[in-house]
């Protein structure tokens, strides 16, 4: 443990309705004995026992904050952002747990320079034995962090990012005609890597998965259903825009999320029996290049030509 009192990390956790969750969360944090750390909670209109919660907790290293209103997911995750008072910070769910003796060590490395824009450790399973996301010690180079974990990570957990990289007004201009942005953390770890920012991945573990439950956000936009989906492609493509970054950089998420945008088309569409027509139109409409379109159908054809072989393979 660091014997120093320079705050080098702030715990970031949004909340919303889920007291008995934050209540194993924060415990659970708060009975670490990091001195170096920051944990701010921000509350976003919970109607239960959320914040008479907060309040009753006495611990230095707690800043609590309640927004008046829901001001959704990535509304509170941006207050977050703006309320925290060191330049790094780490998002954690209201369900999952932090993983004390590795944040230590992190916490005593030379990781948090200034060029470094995010942290993407490995996050466990809630058994501890397996890991969700398991990835090697390594500095990424820009393009290669981009095809590798752009819509690839989407899960928040354990993700460290230098807010300094993160211009929130920009963030906001480019999100402000949208209902709500699902993943903010997945275009703000694109934002960092195009203003300049490092990735560096480490094998070692923050974050440890709790028991999931579904946020507010999740029951009112069931991202796992093909026709959110679609809107999902549709918000990425207006705002990865509006942001409007080099080609290069914008190339390869298209990229990327031409490759879900295939997995969804012979998964959920074809498979299911819905309408492909319409899917198709929708992803050909999108606000994206015609490589998109291209590879679009070279990855759908690709996947759909695999679907096809495996059960002939399993019979033989």
């Amino acid at each position: 443990m660091i014997n120093n009192t320079e705050k080098r990390l702030t715990v970031c956790i949004p909340t919303l309705n889920r007291c008995e969750k934050l209540r194993k969360t924060l415990g659970s944090l708060l009975a670490h004995e990091e001195k170096n750390i920051d944990i701010l909670v921000s509350d976003n209109g919970s109607t239960d026992e959320t914040w008479a919660y907060l309040t009753s907790l006495d611990d230095k290293r707690l800043r609590i904050s309640r927004n008046s209103k829901n001001i959704g997911f990535t509304g509170n995750i941006l207050k977050l952002l703006e309320l925290s008072e060191t330049d790094f910070i780490l998002l954690m769910s209201d369900e999952d747990y932090v993983c004390s003796e590795n944040l230590g060590e992190l916490l005593s490395s030379n990781l948090f320079s200034s060029s470094v824009g995010v942290i993407y450790p490995s996050v466990l399973h809630e058994n501890k034995q397996s890991y969700y996301y398991n990835y090697s010690d390594t500095t990424w180079e820009k393009n290669k962090a981009l095809n590798k974990f752009v819509l690839s990570h989407s899960y928040m957990s354990g993700m460290i990012f230098n807010k300094t990289f993160i211009n929130i007004e920009k963030f906001k201009s480019a999100t402000l005609n949208e209902d709500v942005v699902l993943y903010p953390h997945e275009i703000m770890a694109y934002m960092i890597l195009c203003e300049g920012g490092s990735l560096i991945s480490l094998s070692s573990a923050i974050a440890i998965q709790g028991e999931a439950e579904e946020s507010e956000a999740i029951k009112k936009y069931k991202y796992y259903e093909y026709q959110e989906r679609v809107k999902l492609f549709r918000q990425y493509s207006r705002v990865v825009y509006e942001l409007g970054y080099e080609r290069k950089s914008s190339n390869i998420f298209y990229r990327k999320m031409s490759i879900v945008a295939a997995c969804v088309l012979v998964d959920e569409v074809i498979n299911k029996g819905n309408s492909s027509l319409s899917y198709l139109k929708e992803m050909f409409s999108l606000k994206c290049s015609r490589l998109f379109n291209f590879q679009f159908l070279f990855y759908s054809f690709a996947f759909f030509i695999k679907r096809k072989i495996k059960p002939i393979q399993k019979n033989n």
